[in-house]
Order: C-alpha cells, then structure tokens, then sequence
C-alpha cells in the first residue's frame, strides 16, 4: 500500500526540530532529505533510515525492512514518537550520509542511452515456437527476437523480427511486459510481446534452429538462464517488468 498523507504530515512535524529537513514524493512513498542528503524516506506508513553507523549504534535493536521490493533494506524507526531523539538521530547520520549528486547539464536533461529490443511469445495451441540460439552470448532455447531500429515503431519492429527470425508473417502482436537491466552509459530494454496468430513456413536463422516446443517439455530442454522469469511476467496478467538490479558484482531479478 502507499503511504498516506496523514503519516508524512505527522512525521514532518516530528522532524520540524532540525533545520533543513525537506521531503519528495515518489510513486505514492515519500524520500525524506536532510540538509540536501538523503536519510531515508516513508514506505507504507513506515518510517525507515538508512543503517548508518551512528543509526545502527543508535538503535541497535530495530528491524531491517524493505522500503519496496527489490531495494535495499532500511532500518525501522518505531520511536517516532520522540522529536529529540528523531532530531539526534538525523544529526548523528548526517556526516555519514554520501553527499548528493551535482546536477551538469547533462543530467539535468533526465536522458540515457537505451538499447531498445523486442522478443516474441508465438504459441499454437500448446506448444511455442522457439529458439535453440548458437552465439556464446546467451546460449539455449528461447524466444525470437532482435534490435528496434531508428524510428521505426515497436509493433513494426516485432512483426519484422519475426519475419526475419521464424519466417512467420505475425499478426496483432500484444505488449505483456518489459525486461530491462543496466549497461555501461544507460540500459538494455527488451519488449516482451505474444501472439497466436501467423501465417507462413518456419524458418531457421543465422541465430539459431527454430522448434515448436510443447509447455510440458520445457523442462527437458536447455533454456536460457532467465527463461523461467521471462515466461512468469509475459504469462502472468498480474506481472509487468523483469529487471535487473545491479550492486557491484552482484545481480539481483526483480519481477514486479
């Protein structure tokens, strides 16, 4: 659930002691600031800091929690009730916290660079059409696909890649979810479509061998890595995004 109004007035009014402390909405949560650095924010009614030496020390005892589902846990304030020790706590993180970003005109501009992609579900009953890839990138049964080209539209750049991919003629591709995860300079965005409708021959590629593979046999066959996920968002009504987060080293899926 989001964070209600009522709980962002009440905390404000906790944290009016300290100079300098301000507020941003974001998707229904609140990221609280202090003196420009961020402290922490209000998730579902929850207040939560960022677990700082001096927040740790300072409340040894509080739950870890996610603010939401795919970032990093938080500590739980309970004694929001006490505007002293609200206002020590956020003195005491303070000189922890990373200093913010300076806006360049170039991040300013809230631009990136994408990589735009497109793989399609073509299914007949039930079995899927799929590709057994042969590249070192990313080897194994999965779906057909390829790159958005400048200016055309995504529609036409799925009907297209099926064309050149299966040699199926697809009709009235539907959009069912995005898969997307970081590169260097900005990130690589895949548009998930299905379809049942086609007409034509089946034909292999360059990519890889084309095969029609029954729901049941899935697991007898050697997907991509990511392939279960994939499937979960484009089956799923209830799912729209497979992403993945990025810290350091370490890659994390989120489906949401």
């Amino acid at each position: 659930m989001a964070s209600s109004k009522e709980y962002l007035d009440f905390i404000l009014e906790q944290l009016s002691e300290p100079d300098d402390v301000t507020y941003r909405a974001m998707i229904g949560e609140y990221i609280i600031y202090y003196r420009g650095k961020i402290v922490g924010g209000i998730y579902d009614d929850r207040f939560l800091v960022k677990p700082t030496k001096s927040a740790v020390a300072m409340i040894p005892n509080a739950d870890m929690e996610l603010p939401y589902e795919g970032a990093k846990e938080m500590l739980l304030v309970d004694e929001v009730e006490n505007k002293e020790f609200l206002c020590e706590l956020l003195e005491a993180m303070y000189e922890e916290l990373p200093a913010p970003k300076k806006r360049s005109e170039d991040n300013m501009s809230r631009t990136e660079n994408v990589e735009l992609t497109v793989l399609c579900l073509i299914t007949e009953g039930d079995r899927m059409l799929l590709q057994n890839r042969v590249k070192n990138d990313w080897q194994g049964y999965t779906l057909p696909g390829g790159h958005v080209e400048p200016g055309e539209s995504f529609v036409n750049a799925v009907i297209r890649e099926m064309k050149e991919e299966t040699g199926l003629d697809i009709k009235n591709p539907r959009l069912v979810g995005v898969k997307q995860f970081p590169i260097k300079g900005g990130r690589y965005v895949v548009l998930l479509f299905r379809t049942n409708e086609y007409s034509g021959t089946v034909l292999s590629s360059d990519e890889g061998q084309m095969e029609w593979v029954e729901s049941n046999r899935l697991s007898e066959i050697n997907t991509v890595d990511d392939f279960e996920d994939l499937m979960r968002v484009i089956n799923d009504p209830a799912l729209t995004e497979f992403q993945y987060l990025v810290d350091g080293d370490t890659w994390t899926v989120s489906i949401k």
